[in-house]
C-alpha cells in the first residue's frame, strides 16, 4: 500500500510538473508558436529533471537523517502560505494576482524564518531534532498559512481585480464538441454549479468535523486511548478507507450503467451482425443486388462509403459490396473521418495526426473485405465529418455516396446530425442505411 501511494503521488507529480513547466512556462513565455513535438520534448526534458532532482533531494534528506514524518510535518510550512492565494484565485474574482504571487513566496519566507528561529530560541540550536518538534513546526505552519492569506486579502481588498472566469472557460482547450456543448448548456452549467457548491459545502464540513471537532476534544481532556478504544479508532478509519475506494470505484460503473449497458448492446449485436449478407436467398431469389442494377443498366465507377464503426456504416459497406460486386465496374472508396472542430485544425501537430491516422487505419484495417468484391482504397481523414466527407466525394468524383444514417453518437433521431449535413453539402446522390 505505502509502494502504490508513493508511486501514485509521484505520478500525480511528474504530471502536473511537465503540463505546468510545458504550458504555463515554456508555451505562455518562452515560446508561444512552439509545435506539438517542441512541447513534448519540452514535457520530457521535464519530467527527467524533476525526477532526477527529487531523487537527489530524498538521498540528501535520508543522509541528514530528515525522517519521512519530518518532511510530512513540514511541507505544510513549504506549500502552505500558496493555499489560501489558489483557493480564493478559483472562487474570488477579486483576488488580486500579483497580492496572491506575492503572497505564495512571502508567506513561505515567513513561515521558514519563523521555523527556523522557534528551534533555536526553544532548544538552542537549529538541527534535524529541533527543527522536527512539535512547536517549530507548529508555529512555522501558522505564519506560512496565515501571512499567506493576510497579504492576499489585504491586497485584494486595496486594489482589487475583477477576473472574467467566463473568459477562463473560452480560452481551455475542449477537443471533444460534444463536452464543448453541455459546458455550454445552460441546464448542463446550473448542475456543474450546484454540484461544485455541494462538494465545497462537504468537503469544508468535513474538514471542520475530522481536523476540529472530532481530535480536539481528546486533546484537550488528555485523554489516552485503552486497547478496546484504540482498536474501534482502527476499524473506524479501515471502514471509511473501504467505503470510500468502493465508492470512487462503483461510483462511476452506477452513474454510467446505462451507457455501459448500451455499449456492451451494441458490441453484442455487431458481433452477431454478418459482415456479408445474402440479400435474397432460395431457389427462385438467386439475384442479389448487383444483376438488379444491371438491369437498369445502371453503372457506377466510383462510389464512397463513409465507416465510423457503428452497424448503419457496417450495413452500408455491405450494401456497397452486394451492389458493386464487379471489380471492373466499380472502386469503392472506404473513408473514415476523425472528428476534430474546424477551427481546432491549424493547431494540430503533424505527430498528432500521423496518429489519429494511423488510429483510423487500424479501424479501417479490422473490417473485413472480401478479395473478391470490387476495388477498394482505404481513406482516414481528421476534421468535420459531414464537411469531409463531402468535400472528399467532390474530390473523388465518386458518382454515389453510401452512409449510415446514424453514427455512434446519434441514438433517438431518424437521421444523425452527420448524415443530414452530407445531404445539405453535396450534389452526389445519398444512400442512408438504417441499423434494422
Amino acid at each position: 500500500m505505502l509502494f502504490t501511494a508513493v508511486t501514485s503521488a509521484g505520478s500525480a507529480e511528474l504530471v502536473a510538473v511537465s503540463s505546468l513547466v510545458t504550458y504555463d512556462i515554456y508555451r505562455t513565455y518562452v515560446k508561444p508558436a512552439a509545435s506539438g513535438r517542441e512541447l513534448i520534448r519540452i514535457s520530457q526534458i521535464a519530467i527527467i529533471g524533476f525526477g532526477l532532482g527529487m531523487g537527489v533531494l530524498a538521498s540528501i534528506l535520508f543522509q541528514i537523517g530528515a525522517s519521512l514524518q519530518y518532511v510530512y510535518l513540514a511541507m505544510g510550512i513549504l506549500i502552505g502560505s500558496a493555499v489560501v492565494p489558489i483557493s480564493l484565485s478559483v472562487v474570488w474574482k477579486k483576488t488580486n494576482k500579483t497580492a496572491a504571487m506575492t503572497a505564495a513566496i512571502g508567506g513561505l519566507a515567513c513561515g521558514v524564518l519563523a521555523w527556523v528561529s522557534s528551534a533555536d530560541i526553544l532548544y538552542g540550536q537549529v538541527s534535524i531534532f529541533s527543527t522536527g518538534q512539535n512547536i517549530p513546526l507548529l508555529v512555522g505552519n501558522i505564519v506560512s498559512i496565515s501571512t499567506g492569506a493576510a497579504i492576499t486579502l489585504l491586497g485584494s481588498l486595496v486594489k482589487p481585480d475583477n477576473f472574467n472566469f467566463n473568459l477562463m472557460k473560452q480560452k481551455i482547450l475542449v477537443v471533444d464538441d460534444r463536452i464543448r456543448s453541455i459546458i455550454q448548456h445552460d441546464s448542463d452549467e446550473k448542475v456543474l454549479k450546484g454540484a461544485a457548491q455541494f462538494s465545497y459545502r462537504y468537503g469544508i464540513g468535513l474538514a471542520l468535523v475530522l481536523v476540529v471537532a472530532w481530535p480536539l476534544p481528546f486533546y484537550f481532556t488528555g485523554y489516552v486511548f485503552s486497547l478496546g478504544m484504540y482498536q474501534i479508532w482502527v476499524a473506524i478509519a479501515v471502514i471509511w478507507a473501504i467505503a470510500a475506494a468502493a465508492w470512487i470505484v462503483l461510483g462511476p460503473l452506477i452513474e454510467a450503467r446505462f451507457g455501459i449497458f448500451e455499449a456492451v448492446k451494441k458490441i453484442s449485436a455487431a458481433s452477431s451482425l454478418p459482415l456479408w449478407l445474402k440479400i435474397e436467398e432460395g431457389k427462385n431469389n438467386e439475384t442479389n443486388l448487383s444483376t438488379k442494377f444491371k438491369d437498369y443498366d445502371v453503372d457506377f465507377k466510383k462510389v464512397l462509403v463513409a465507416v465510423d464503426g457503428s452497424i448503419a456504416s457496417l450495413r452500408a459497406l455491405n450494401y456497397a459490396s452486394q451492389i458493386f460486386d464487379d471489380p471492373s465496374r466499380a472502386k469503392i472508396y472506404i473513408l473514415n473521418v476523425i472528428e476534430w472542430t474546424d477551427e481546432d485544425e491549424e493547431s494540430v501537430d503533424s505527430v498528432l495526426v500521423n496518429k489519429m491516422e494511423e488510429e483510423g487505419r487500424k479501424m479501417l484495417k479490422s473490417i473485413i473485405i472480401s478479395e473478391k468484391r470490387s476495388a477498394y482504397e482505404r481513406i482516414v481523414k481528421y476534421g468535420d465529418p459531414g464537411t469531409k466527407i463531402a468535400e472528399i466525394a467532390d474530390k473523388l468524383n465518386v458518382e454515389m455516396i453510401v452512409m449510415g444514417s446514424k453514427g455512434l453518437g446519434n441514438t433517438e433521431a431518424e437521421v444523425g446530425h452527420v448524415s443530414a449535413k452530407v445531404l445539405r453539402l453535396t450534389s452526389k446522390p445519398v444512400v442512408l442505411m438504417s441499423r434494422t
